[in-house]
Order: C-alpha cells, then structure tokens, then sequence
C-alpha cells in the first residue's frame, strides 16, 4: 500500500539515507554496550531499559564529543581519534557509576568496538539494487546522504550499486549532520537539481523528515528494515513499506505530470 501520498510528483532526484533505510542496521550498538558490561562483571546497567541506557549514553559521551567537535571547528568528514574514542569511552562508563580500574576498562572497551567494527559488514536489503536501477531508468538522478565517520564508498562498491549515485555525503559533526539540512542541500547542488525537485528518503521522522522539510526536499520514509516513528510524520510525508512503493510511486508522479502537460492548452 501506498504512503502518505499516492504520487511523488516532479521528482527529478532521490536522496537516500543508508542505515535502516536501504541497509539493515550493521551494529546493535546497545546490545554490544550490555554484552560488555556483563562479561566485565558490571551490573550498572541492568536496571535501565533501552530507553534510559540511550539517555545517559547521549547525556554524557556522546554530548562530550558534540561539544569537542564543535570546539574543534573539525571538518565535515573528522573521524574521532583513538585518544578522542578512549575520552569517550572513559566518560561513558563514568556516568554508569563505574570508577574501578576506569582507564583498563576504557581500553578494553574500545577494544571491542574495534573488533566489532572489523569483523561486522551492513547488509544490503533484498531489492534494493533492482529499485535503484528503475529509478535511474527513470531518469532518477540519485544520490545518499548519512550520518555516519567514514565514507560508505567500500561497501557501496562492493554490493555494486556505487555507479547508480552522483553525489555521497557523509557526516556525523553538528552542523554538518541531520537533522541539518546541510549535507541534502549538497547532494542537490552536486546532482545540479532544485532541493524542490528532489525526495529525501529515510526511516526516521527525527531526524531524516526533519532534515527533508529544513531542505524543503519531499520527506519519505521507508518502513521495510525495523519499526519507526511514523506516527509523529508530519503531514505531507510519503510513507512506504517497501522500496518497490516508492518506485511505483515515483513513476505514477512522472505520468501524472506528463498527463498535465500533454493537457495543457498551448498560449
């Protein structure tokens, strides 16, 4: 069933998100956060549910390595150091009450993150590739913008799909990131596209939607890979359930507008 809209009209651009969107999510990061814990013999967090876990990580790590960024004045595509991620994760396991032995604990975690990410690959979702290729055929100009360190371009080219997208951007800095409509604004310069005429496609209402409206982009959200907040969409947001939708969608706005036109009465 169609989303929110049954057509996406003048659409000459489609921006993508890429985890949870068209990639399932790589890193269960609170599951691998709980799993560490309890192999160290720390309870801390056993009394919070995802929910307030998610708050103290944003509260104190994650906020301190806001502030260091924006301090920093880093460039849109800084990755955090070695010593920038052990301050993190010092922080982190500060403000679940641990102070034993903080500075070993802070390596061995870190250690594990390393060996997650190493060891841990996103997964394309079924079909995608096959939508991208009709939406090019479409005449689709397409592009990806993503919160994220680091350039998506490996696993872009490894899945085969990198040569379907003109222009990338990537960002996790303030500023720079979603819900700013920074890096969508970019993409929709370097695919030499009027933001109007483009649709940014995402999983979340924050900040994916968000970012969309601030870009004045048509805000999509697909609900294919894990469950979301489209209930707080706001109106006007294209909601699908599954990528083969929003082609369906793409195409039915091409055939309307060239409806309108072949109609129009010449002056």
């Amino acid at each position: 069933m169609l989303g929110a809209v049954s057509s996406l009209t003048r659409i000459k651009g489609v921006v993508f998100d890429l985890g949870g969107t068209i990639y399932r999510p790589a890193m269960p990061v609170l599951s691998a956060i709980r799993r560490f814990l309890s192999e160290m013999g720390l309870n801390s967090h056993q009394d919070m549910n995802d929910t307030k876990l998610t708050e103290v990580i944003g509260s104190s790590a994650e906020r301190w390595l806001d502030d260091y960024m924006v301090q920093h004045n880093v460039h849109k595509q800084w990755e955090p150091t070695h010593d920038v991620w052990l301050e993190h994760d010092r922080l982190l396991l500060m403000a679940l009450g641990i102070t034993k032995d903080l500075e070993g604990l802070a390596k061995q975690y870190q250690s594990m993150w390393d060996d997650v990410i190493a060891r841990t690959r996103p997964e394309l979702v079924d079909g995608v590739r096959e939508a991208l290729e009709e939406l090019a055929e479409l005449g689709c100009r397409l592009g990806i913008a993503s919160n994220r360190f680091g350039s998506p371009s490996k696993f872009l080219r490894e899945d085969g799909i990198e040569h379907f997208f003109d222009a990338v951007e990537f960002s996790n800095v303030p500023g720079y990131r979603k819900p700013s409509p920074y890096m969508l604004l970019s993409v929709a310069q370097n695919l030499k596209l009027n933001p109007r005429t483009c649709a940014y496609v995402g999983n979340l209402v924050q900040p994916d939607v968000r970012a969309a409206v601030a870009a004045e982009m048509k805000p999509v959200i697909l609900t294919w890979v894990e469950g979301n907040d489209v209930a707080q969409a706001p109106e006007g947001t294209a909601i699908f359930g599954h990528i083969d939708e929003l082609v369906q969608s793409v195409k039915l706005g091409e055939q309307s507008e060239g409806s309108r036109l072949s109609s129009s009465k010449p002056i």
